[in-house]
């Protein structure tokens, strides 16, 4: 995905999501230093959605918005001068 950085935009798509071990927002921060330009959020959208309309999505969005900003201070990560090295796929 790095290697694709100056050339194209690379959008990544599915197996963004809450695991055991990872929460939703590591995996956005993960493909976003490593190039990609959008990171798609799977189906949280549609359960918010089903759960309780518009307000449900905006509140879903919100969250990991602020846990991704949560995340970007934590890692000390600035995406204007992130590379690839060292981080596992």
């Amino acid at each position: 995905m790095g290697a694709s950085r100056n050339r194209r935009r690379v959008v990544r798509d599915a197996g963004c999501g809450q695991g055991r071990n990872r929460p939703r927002w590591l995996d956005v921060l993960k493909y976003r230093l490593k190039g990609a330009c959008a990171v798609g959020l799977g189906r949280l959208p549609l359960w918010a959605l089903a759960a309780g309309g518009e307000r449900c999505v905006r509140d879903a969005l919100e969250l990991v918005i602020a846990d991704y900003i949560e995340a970007l201070d934590f890692s000390g990560a600035d995406l204007n001068e992130c590379t690839c090295e060292g981080l596992d796929a």
